[in-house]
């Protein structure tokens, strides 16, 4: 069984992939040559009609025979694209990485090694924003957006109150959360990790009721960011309003918390950034 997967789910963003792919297969040559097999990379397009992502995948797996490339015949959706992460990777551990997103030079090393450890079922990874080619960050402590800030604490408060002293936040972004997907494959079959389906939101939800469910488990990867989270060119803007309106709060109503958390969730995405969140989008 190989150590580690890198699943990264795609959709018409073939030079953002590029992009990806570069940090991971130049800017962290020297790691992979000296892990050399122990990461394997499955990407997953959701688009069959794209040939320029396939063409983008071919001409890296030229550079790394352990890149592997699986297309949808159609469009599944992104929750069900998120969800193949369990039948393509049968690594120990796995950690999706948005098509948008990127490693940081020559961190693929510290998850080897945490994953190597074996220390924790789930690890933390620190990460940066992208945005109009500045980098801001580290996010996970200096987020600039009250209502998420909020939403951290009221959810790190949590597990605060069930395992005191464990600094163990919860994160929205993909590449932020490495985990043993044996174990969560082991506790959620396939009918409930689709809980989540229609809420943009499935792979993390499920992680985070994973947490939730042994929250002894969790541990840092590393306080230094390990990726950088891009804000720009999502595909998913058709739907973003229906993202804001709906999608969100039904998220946080299928978490494995407390009613009386959801409904603080709920309460301060809707009072704090929901109106903020339509306005932008509407320009």
């Amino acid at each position: 069984m190989d150590l580690l997967s890198i699943f990264i789910p795609t959709y018409k963003r073939a030079d953002m992939l590029n992009r990806l792919l570069n940090s991971i297969c130049v800017g962290n040559k020297g790691v992979l040559d000296c892990f050399e097999g122990v990461i394997k990379i499955h990407i997953s397009n959701n688009c069959a009609e794209d040939l320029a992502t396939k063409q983008v995948v071919e001409n890296w797996q030229k550079v790394n025979k352990n890149i592997f490339y699986h297309e949808n015949a159609r469009n599944i959706g992104i929750d069900a694209n998120h969800d193949k992460m369990y039948s393509y990777c049968d690594s120990k551990y796995c950690i999706m990485i948005a098509d948008d997103d990127i490693f940081m030079p020559n961190k693929l090393g510290t998850v080897i090694e945490w994953c190597k450890r074996g220390e924790f079922i789930f690890g933390v990874c620190n990460g940066y924003w992208y945005m109009d080619d500045k980098i801001f960050g580290p996010q996970i402590y200096n987020c600039s957006e009250p209502l998420i800030c909020t939403c951290y604490e009221l959810l790190t408060k949590f597990i605060y109150d069930v395992i005191p002293g464990k600094v163990v936040p919860l994160l929205p972004f993909y590449g932020g959360l490495c985990a043993n997907i044996e174990y969560v494959r082991n506790i959620f079959d396939e009918k409930q990790r689709n809980i989540f389906a229609g809420t943009m939101h499935q792979y993390i939800g499920v992680l985070w009721n994973a947490m939730l469910y042994d929250n002894r488990n969790v541990g840092w990867v590393s306080d230094d960011p390990i990726v950088i989270i891009n804000t720009m060119g999502k595909t998913w803007n058709a739907e973003a309003e229906e993202l804001i309106r709906n999608k969100i709060p039904k998220f946080y109503s299928l978490l494995a918390v407390p009613d009386t958390l959801k409904k603080l969730l709920i309460e301060h995405y809707e009072k704090f950034y929901l109106e903020n969140m339509l306005n932008e989008i509407k320009g």
